[in-house]
């Protein structure tokens, strides 16, 4: 992380270290991890524009309904939902890699200077006909490994959020918010204070 850090240009946080403490620490099951990667995915192609219609399909396709959050229930049932709603929800594709990835759905995470591809995670889902499926397919990576890339958007996101409020010299270079997704997306991972999707707190 370190190493990743200088080649970007950048200082470790002052807050360096492991945000998450391992061996009190584990990952989420696969098949919490799958429900989230699909209703991730789903949200974020209705912020793309995906009509009502199709979106309420995917829903039942895939069994989601009674684990979508509150608010995630309320967006997709909005006939026209604002641009400001469509937009936050869009942003949730980065959330979806990472879920994606923790579970081994999702090969590798993209550069965290460069957005995601949305239809990458929605191609994946896409190929497994129902909620089953895409368990069976699922290769949950190590404890360790999770544990190193959460540490790592943890140290930028707590550095980007530093220079937005400061000089602002990085921000046209990171998107702040894809990094900010994915380290919510981290923390639920990991459990972080025991929280529930709607239930985590990330400083923006």
């Amino acid at each position: 992380n370190q190493l990743t850090l200088q080649r970007a240009g950048l200082e470790a946080a002052a807050v360096s270290g492991m945000y998450y403490a391992e061996e009190v620490l584990e990952l989420r099951r696969v098949s919490e991890m799958a429900r989230r990667f699909v209703a991730l995915v789903i949200v974020a192609a209705r912020g793309e524009g995906l009509d009502q219609p199709r979106t309420s399909a995917l829903v039942d396709k895939y069994e989601l309904r009674r684990h979508l959050t509150e608010d995630e229930r309320t967006f997709l049932g909005e006939d026209a939902p604002s641009a400001a709603r469509k937009l936050s929800f869009h942003w949730q594709q980065e959330a979806a890699m990472v879920v994606g990835w923790a579970g081994g759905w999702v090969p590798e995470l993209t550069s965290p200077n460069t957005l995601s591809i949305g239809q990458t995670a929605g191609a994946i889902v896409a190929q497994c006909p129902d909620m089953d499926d895409l368990r069976d397919r699922a290769t949950r990576r190590d404890l360790k490994i999770v544990l190193d890339r959460a540490d790592l958007y943890y140290q930028l996101s707590e550095i980007l959020r530093e220079d937005f409020h400061g000089e602002k010299a990085l921000i046209n270079r990171f998107s702040y918010p894809a990094i900010y997704h994915r380290h919510q997306a981290f923390s639920w991972l990991l459990h972080w204070y025991g929280r529930n999707w709607d239930e985590l707190d990330i400083p923006f």
